[in-house]
């Protein structure tokens, strides 16, 4: 939903000039896997009771309650989609955002 593996496949396809370029496209993949990890455990760590057992309700929900966070995910995803070609920099501020995502989520508390 985040589209995350399609943001590495992305990350993957980027092209690299140099040794500097080669350790920076690396090192965006580590980040996208630790970003990927750390929103996996913010969602599961949410205070559930029996009516979120499916993960994907318990998804959903957290999706309902971070719509706005989660719509600036999706804004910057589509900058990528429309552009052939990427930078760096480019790259580097789609996962600052991704990492602040994770910050500032809200977790889904019981009802």
């Amino acid at each position: 939903r985040l589209e995350l593996h399609w943001f590495l496949d992305q990350i993957t396809r980027q092209p690299v000039a140099n040794h500097w370029q080669a350790l920076a496209r690396a090192s965006f993949r580590e980040e996208l896997d630790s970003q990927q990890r750390s929103l996996t455990s913010v969602v599961l760590r949410c205070q559930c009771d029996a009516q979120f057992a499916d993960l994907e309700q318990l998804l959903t929900e957290w999706i309902d309650i971070n719509e706005q966070p989660l719509e600036r995910w999706k804004h910057i995803l589509a900058d990528f989609k429309i552009g052939q070609s990427h930078d760096f920099a480019k790259f580097s501020v789609a996962l600052r955002e991704l990492m602040l995502l994770s910050l500032n989520c809200q977790p889904v508390s019981a009802k």
